[in-house]
């Protein structure tokens, strides 16, 4: 794998390549976004996969948290409140102005961070890149220092990230990458693409898309990709998706850092192929039903262009007894959460 950065407006761009296969990944310490994937097809073209932008300048005034890395907490928080160790927060209130969306105002998106080292490994053939960002108390109302790294992992036709973070008091943590993927032609949408799961149970939600507290069981559901759905036919029997996901081996896994098959996306007129291995208990599946008010690289974005499959832990989680210890961060501890992409090309 090859590596070189540069100066990219305020940000850096790392570019990574893979001669053989011509596997390309370009990160930018902008968001610690990913902001192209480029792989071939079937017929040997290549292509970019992922959607964003042309400059930090775009990222930050067109948004859309297209490739970023998403906090303190991502997915929504119920009214913009929580309450931890008998103190209450309020959070900004930036979704709808009524809950609390991606780490509210800014968040770790919109974050330029540090670049800590790019480490090209050639045996094995990989290259790491390491960001971090340190977000100070009361940052966007979230108590305690938070320190956080991501390390990516860039090798032939794979991409890793890993989160760590650290806190000097209790504080909430529940990150992702937010990346909007389509394996066949940024000018489609995604809905010949195939999508398997490995999740019987997904959360309801509201009309602004905020989980109930209701689990349901995907039989006999537009939401039942265990067995690989076209999307397609998930848009025309339930509608648009915008829902968590919860995996169904999870708690089978012997290592609690241990990361396990999740799924698998699947473009049968490219035959590109991606599988996603995940340490976390959820993945949060939205299908671009709102990319109408976004652009990518200059070109005014679809309906149902993309998906987004953000590995993650319980959105909303401190606010439900049964799920708030996954998100509370105290100090001495690590937050850790490791996903994997690996890509393939069928023929």
């Amino acid at each position: 794998m090859d590596a070189r950065h540069e100066k990219w407006g305020s940000a850096e761009l790392i570019i990574i390549k893979d001669p053989k296969t011509r596997f390309e990944v370009h990160l930018t310490t902008f968001g610690t976004s990913i902001v192209k994937v480029f792989m071939p097809d079937k017929f040997g073209n290549m292509g970019n996969v992922v959607f964003g932008h042309n400059s930090p300048h775009d990222y930050r005034n067109i948004g859309g948290y297209m490739g970023a890395t998403v906090g303190r907490v991502t997915n929504r928080i119920k009214d913009g409140r929580f309450s931890l160790d008998g103190h209450n927060y309020q959070l900004a209130r930036n979704n709808h102005e009524k809950h609390c969306l991606h780490g509210g105002i800014e968040g770790f998106s919109y974050k330029l961070w540090n670049l800590i080292e790019v480490d090209n490994q050639e045996e094995p053939n990989q290259v790491r890149v390491t960001m971090e960002y340190i977000s100070v108390d009361g940052e966007e109302h979230f108590p305690g220092k938070l320190t956080t790294r991501v390390i990516f992992t860039l090798s032939p036709m794979k991409i890793q990230w890993e989160f760590f973070a650290s806190s000097d008091t209790p504080t909430i943590v529940n990150l992702t990458n937010h990346s909007y993927w389509n394996l066949d032609n940024p000018e489609r949408t995604v809905e010949d693409h195939i999508l398997s799961l490995y999740a019987d149970r997904y959360n309801e939600i509201d009309e602004l898309c905020l989980p109930t507290g209701i689990i349901l069981n995907v039989d006999h559901t537009g939401l039942d990709f265990r067995i690989g759905k076209r999307l397609a036919e998930t848009f025309a029997s339930f509608g648009d998706v915008d829902n968590n996901f919860l995996i169904t081996d999870f708690n089978r896994k012997a290592h609690p850092l241990d990361v396990i098959p999740i799924g698998e996306l699947t473009c049968q007129r490219t035959g590109r192929s991606m599988q996603i291995f995940t340490s976390e208990p959820c993945v949060q599946i939205y299908t671009g039903n709102f990319m109408t008010r976004l652009n990518s690289y200059g070109k005014n974005c679809i309906k149902h262009n993309a998906i987004c499959l953000e590995t993650q832990r319980m959105p909303d989680a401190i606010n439900y007894p049964k799920y708030r210890d996954e998100v509370i961060l105290r100090p001495g501890l690590t937050y850790n959460h490791k996903t994997v992409h690996i890509f393939s090309v069928l023929q």
